[in-house]
């Protein structure tokens, strides 16, 4: 695929029957922060002790999307909060990314009919070899102990911190190493992407103690 929340999109759900392989939350959350990460890897945003901070650019973004978040972080009298900014894009976060692929051709609206009057919906990639190779390719940068570049750093902690990690590193051999791996990255990544990536762990565990009614 090649743009982080795009590959983080097609990681988080099935390939062959566009399930999501978490929960809808966390979900978002991960796509709410890719969004975002995307914009802070671009030199649009950035995430500062909390805060997420437009940056003095004259240049839009080339991409839709990306220029409507950005819009909105930078809108007058706007929160800065970061958490705050994540679980409202987490709301239609991969709806959002959805509708990007579906307009780059990447993924396709399927209509399954079971009865005469009952339809199911789908969403499925194109080309499902190609939407399987954001993980096959994080999975063997993380099992052998590669460099990541800072979008597949970035990519590899949001997919832990959502819980997709496991869906990742499903090949016994790569377990242990790419865990660790993936344990090495998040601990050393740049302040502001370690920024984004705490608050989206954060929004994550605080949607798991919601639905548990904690």
């Amino acid at each position: 695929m090649g743009r982080l929340a795009d590959d983080y999109y097609v990681i988080a759900h099935d390939e062959r029957t566009g399930r999501l392989r978490v929960s809808g939350a966390a979900a978002g959350v991960g796509a709410a922060a890719a969004i975002i990460g995307e914009l802070v890897l671009g030199g649009y945003l950035a995430a500062r002790e909390g805060e997420l901070l437009a940056r003095d650019r004259d240049d839009p973004p080339a991409d839709r999307l990306l220029r409507e978040v950005l819009a909105q972080v930078d809108a007058p009298r706007q929160d800065r909060d970061l958490g705050a900014w994540l679980r409202f894009l987490a709301v239609e976060a991969v709806a959002d990314l959805r509708h990007r692929l579906i307009s780059d051709g990447l993924v396709a609206t399927v209509r399954l009919r079971r009865w005469v009057l009952v339809q199911r919906i789908q969403h499925l990639p194109t080309n499902p070899n190609l939407a399987a190779w954001p993980a096959i390719r994080l999975a063997n940068a993380l099992s052998r102990g590669e460099e990541l570049s800072p979008p597949d750093q970035l990519l590899a902690t949001l997919v832990q911190a959502t819980g997709l990690l496991g869906d990742v590193l499903w090949l016994r051999p790569d377990h242990n190493p790419g865990w660790d791996r993936a344990a090495q990255v998040r601990a050393h990544l740049p302040a502001d992407l370690a920024q984004l990536a705490a608050h989206a762990e954060a929004a994550v565990g605080d949607g798991v103690l919601a639905r548990r009614g904690i």
